[in-house]
């Protein structure tokens, strides 16, 4: 399957049955995309019908996710699926089935069960078969304890005894920030020079690192919001030494 540009348009083509298909040529790549989706669900498989691994191929292109970072962690995580269940027809997917496989793989079925829906909404299954699961839940960070001062003191002299200079000067100040902030590693270091004002003892989380995206995003709810700097989180910051980059770290 492919896209390929002619002139001022752009054509579709698909794979099957050992030869290239040519599908048509379109004013937008937009376009061609969607044609070559449509292809691809439609060709003939076994049965007649849409096989889980040729649903996948097209799915985010189809239902593209707000975030790219959201994007690169489904077509991570749906690979496990895809290996398991790939050759499967969509709507031999029971129910059983899947609530075994996602009780076993609990990191995978929210992904999963997303892609599940969207088919579900293209009208290929009758139903998604992992919605509604009551799956047992994590609990999350219910059950983390914070640390205590004193810890967070040694952790930062730890910094300098593994790290030297450089963990004294950025690791340790990033040890501090974070544990009297509470801002994720990601927000630390999408952290700006021009986001913080010590004089009001304030900043502001406005994007963040996604490494999966390996680009700046915004803050993991999407909004930007505002943090009042304790005294230890205010005296990290005044300790970074200052450069000519705009990011703090």
């Amino acid at each position: 399957m492919a896209i390929v540009k002619r002139g001022k348009r752009y054509g579709a083509v698909v794979y099957e049955q050992g030869r290239h298909r040519w599908v048509g040529s379109y004013d937008t790549q937009k376009e061609a995309k969607e044609a070559e989706a449509t292809a691809l669900l439609e060709r003939s498989e076994p049965g007649g019908e849409v096989t889980v691994s040729v649903f996948e191929s097209t799915w985010l292109e189809r239902y593209p996710r707000p975030k790219r970072s959201t994007e690169v962690h489904y077509r991570q995580s749906i690979k496990g699926f895809i290996e398991r269940y790939g050759a499967w027809r969509l709507k031999d997917l029971t129910r059983v089935q899947m609530r075994q496989w996602a009780i076993s793989s609990p990191s995978s079925a929210p992904t999963a069960r997303a892609m599940l829906g969207d088919a579900f909404r293209d009208g290929l299954i009758d139903a998604n078969p992992l919605a509604g699961m009551r799956l047992p839940s994590s609990r999350g960070r219910r059950d983390i304890e914070a640390l205590t001062d004193e810890q967070v003191h040694r952790l930062i002299e730890i910094a300098g005894e593994v790290h030297g200079e450089y963990g004294q000067r950025i690791y340790g100040p990033m040890i501090q920030l974070a544990a009297y902030t509470g801002l994720r590693p990601g927000e630390i270091h999408g952290l700006r020079w021009e986001d913080v004002n010590l004089h009001g003892e304030t900043l502001r989380v406005e994007r963040q690192y996604s490494p999966k995206a390996q680009a700046f995003t915004t803050p993991k709810n999407g909004h930007a919001r505002v943090v009042y700097l304790t005294p230890p989180a205010a005296a990290a910051l005044r300790a970074i030494p200052r450069t000519t980059h705009r990011e703090v770290f």
